[in-house]
């Protein structure tokens, strides 16, 4: 399974994985200009089927990151540390409590 990046670039600034799990994950993003810097909280997303494309191509499972689309969902712009690593911890927190439910 391919797994998140480490780091990319993506509209000006450079996004560094800080820390993550097997459901959430921090990255430190920085402005590749001014060098102001902010953190990004986002939940990792995963198709886990391997699939077949009708020309025979395997496609395996991966990690995926939110689109723009889920910002405020599963996905949040943080400030400072100490706010993102309370966010991710509570995502988290919730994800996995979510995961317990929908398994019993």
């Amino acid at each position: 399974m391919k797994q998140i990046k480490q780091e990319f670039t993506r509209q000006g600034y450079v996004h560094k994985l800080m820390e993550r799990n097997g459901c959430c994950a921090i990255y430190v993003v920085k402005d590749k200009i001014g060098g102001r810097h902010h953190y990004e909280v986002l939940h990792v997303l995963r198709h886990t089927e391997t699939k077949t494309t009708k020309f025979g191509t395997t496609i395996e499972g991966n990690e995926y990151l939110p689109p723009q689309s889920k910002w405020g969902e599963q996905a949040w712009t943080i400030m400072n540390l100490q706010d993102a690593l309370s966010k991710y911890e509570t995502e988290t927190s919730r994800l996995l409590t979510k995961a317990k439910i929908e398994i019993a």
